[in-house]
C-alpha cells in the first residue's frame, strides 16, 4: 500500500526526466531495445550510473551497512566497490571530458554543503566545496569548454548559476538572476544543443504564483525565461537533444510531451492512449530519440516526429513502488538504467529498430513561447577549497520537504511534493494520517494523494531509511471545509 498505481498514473500521464548533456547520434550494431544486464556488488542498491573513460560502468550506491559507495562493473559483469562510503549518500554521476567520474552529493551530512567529488580512474578521490554562506549545490552539468555548471537555491531569493573549473578548482559565481526570477526554485541544469545552459523554474515553497517556465542561461550570463503555456500546472525536468529540450507537461486533463527549440518554438506531442504512458525518468539516446520509463515497467522511445515504440525490460523491474530507477545517457549511445529493484545496471541499446515492436504515432501541434525576461550579468570569481579525502562510514540523509502544491484542497487532491532526499520514501503522512497512494518521480519530486481529513492545516511529512522530514512552513497543506471524499 502507499503507491500511486498504474490506473492513476495512466490518467495523469506522469513522467520525470533526468538527462546530462546532449548525446550525439552514433552508429550502434545492437538491436534497438536490446538489454544487457550487469549485476552490482551484492548488497548494494544502485542510484546513478555512467560509462567512464576506462570502458567500465561506474555507479553510486547505498547498502545496508553504508551509503555513498562508488562501484564499478566491467562489460563482462565483474563488479567491484571502488570507494566504500565515499560520500554521505549516493548522488548524481557524470563522466568528464577526460573520462574521469564526477559526483554531486545532494545532502552532505558530515559537514555543511553539498560538495562535488572527482573520482580518478585509479580510484583517487578529490573533494571540492563551494565557498560562501550558501554552499549547497542542487544540480550540475558539463558545459562548453569542459567546465561544470551548477545551480544553487538560496531561500527567499532567485536561483544562482555558477561555473566550476576542473582545471584549477575555482568557482565562478554569477550575480543573482533578475527580479523576474525572485522567489523561485530551479530544477535540473542541462547543457543545450546551442551551447547555453537550460533549467526549469517554478514558484518557491509550493506557492501557486510566481516564475514558472524554462530558463536559458548563456555562458556570458544572459538569462531568458520562456513561460510554460497557461494550461500547464507542472512539468518534468529537461532532456536535451540535437533538436531542442524535451519535457513532460502536466495539465488538468492529463499530460503531453513537449519540445522547446532553442529559439523558443514549442511543439506538443500527445502520446496516444493506446501507447505506454510515461511514468518514470527519461534520457536522450544516441539514436536522436528520447527514451522513457513506462507504467508497465518497460522502456519506450519517442522520435522527433512523435512516433512511440515500446520495448520490454527484464521481469522484476519496477517503476511503481519505492524505487527511483535512474535513467541516463551513455557516451556510446546507449541508455543506462540503474535498476534499484533488481540491483543491476541495465544497458539499453538504441540501435536499429526491432521488427517485432509496434509503433504508434502521436499528433503534433506547435506554438511559440513568449520571452519573459532577458538580462545580462557578469561573473565574479570566488575562492574554493580543494582537499583529497579518505573514506568514512556515513548514513543516508533524512528527507526535506521544500514545498507542496497546491497548498490547500480536500481528500483525494493530488499534491506535488518537492524536496531533497526523496528516494526510497516508505511513508507519507498528512498530519497523523497516511496517504493512500504516492509515487516518487526522482530524488527531489514526488506525488501524493491527500487522505480524508477534518478541515484545518497539517504538515506533510515523509519517511525514508534516513529518517522522517522535520515539519516546516514549507510542508503545510490546508484542508478546505468542504467534505473530503473517501477512497473506494
Amino acid at each position: 500500500m502507499g503507491r500511486i498505481r498504474l490506473k492513476t498514473l495512466s490518467r495523469l500521464g506522469v513522467v520525470a526526466a533526468v538527462a546530462i548533456g546532449v548525446v550525439a547520434p552514433v552508429a550502434h550494431a545492437a538491436t534497438a531495445g536490446q538489454v544487457t544486464t550487469l549485476p552490482v556488488v551484492a548488497g548494494e542498491t544502485p542510484f546513478s550510473a555512467t560509462l567512464a573513460g576506462d570502458g567500465d560502468y561506474w555507479y553510486s550506491a547505498d547498502s545496508l551497512t553504508s551509503s555513498g559507495d562508488i562501484g564499478q562493473v566491467t562489460p563482462g559483469g565483474v563488479a567491484t566497490t571502488i570507494i566504500p562510503s565515499a560520500t554521505s549518500e549516493a548522488g548524481q554521476l557524470l563522466t568528464g571530458p577526460e573520462g574521469d567520474v564526477w559526483e554531486l552529493v545532494g545532502e552532505f551530512t558530515r559537514t555543511s554543503g553539498s560538495p562535488i567529488f572527482r573520482f580518478g580512474l585509479d580510484g583517487t578521490e578529490t573533494r571540492f566545496d563551494a565557498p560562501g554562506s550558501y554552499p549547497n549545490l542542487d544540480s550540475i552539468t558539463f558545459g562548453p569548454g569542459g567546465d561544470i555548471w551548477y545551480l544553487q537555491d538560496p531561500t527567499g531569493t532567485a536561483p544562482l548559476v555558477g561555473r566550476f573549473s576542473p582545471a584549477d578548482g575555482s568557482f565562478n559565481a554569477f550575480p543573482s538572476l533578475p527580479a523576474a526570477f525572485d522567489n523561485s526554485n530551479a530544477g535540473s541544469i542541462v547543457s543545450g544543443p546551442d551551447g547555453a545552459l537550460w533549467f526549469e523554474v517554478f514558484p518557491a515553497g509550493g506557492a501557486t504564483t510566481g516564475p514558472f517556465g524554462i530558463a536559458r542561461f548563456t555562458t556570458g550570463g544572459t538569462a531568458t525565461l520562456f513561460p510554460y503555456p497557461a494550461n500547464v500546472v507542472a512539468a518534468g525536468p529537461l532532456v536535451p537533444t540535437a533538436d531542442g529540450l524535451w519535457f513532460v507537461a502536466f495539465t488538468a486533463s492529463g499530460s503531453v510531451i513537449d519540445r522547446l527549440s532553442t529559439d523558443g518554438h514549442l511543439s506538443t506531442f500527445a502520446v496516444p492512449t493506446a501507447a505506454p504512458q510515461p511514468t518514470g525518468e527519461a534520457a536522450a539516446g544516441g539514436d536522436g530519440n528520447v527514451w522513457f520509463e513506462t507504467g508497465t515497467a518497460d522502456i519506450a522511445r519517442i522520435t522527433p516526429s512523435g512516433a512511440v515504440t515500446q520495448f520490454p525490460l527484464p521481469d522484476g523491474t519496477d517503476f511503481n513502488q519505492d524505487h527511483v530507477s535512474s535513467l541516463s545517457s551513455a557516451s556510446n549511445g546507449d541508455v543506462l538504467l540503474a535498476d534499484d529493484a533488481l540491483n543491476v545496471i541495465e544497458l539499453i541499446s538504441t540501435g536499429s529498430p526491432a521488427t517485432t515492436t509496434t509503433t504508434t504515432t502521436s499528433t503534433s501541434t506547435s506554438t511559440t513561447s513568449s520571452i519573459s525576461t532577458t538580462t545580462t550579468t557578469s561573473s565574479t570569481s570566488t575562492s574554493t577549497s580543494t582537499t583529497t579525502t579518505s573514506t568514512s562510514t556515513s548514513t543516508q540523509a533524512a528527507p526535506v520537504v521544500t514545498g507542496v502544491r497546491p497548498r490547500d484542497g480536500r481528500g483525494g487532491t493530488l499534491v506535488i511534493v518537492t524536496g531533497r532526499n526523496l528516494h526510497l520514501v516508505s511513508d507519507v503522512r498528512f498530519g497523523p494520517v497516511q496517504s493512500p497512494d504516492w509515487f516518487v518521480l526522482n530524488h527531489s519530486l514526488m506525488l501524493a494523494l491527500a487522505p480524508p481529513h477534518a478541515p484545518g492545516s497539517v504538515h506533510v511529512t515523509l519517511t525514508t531509511p534516513g529518517g522522517t522530514s522535520a515539519p516546516s512552513a514549507a510542508d503545510v497543506f490546508t484542508y478546505d471545509r468542504a467534505v473530503s471524499r473517501r477512497f473506494r
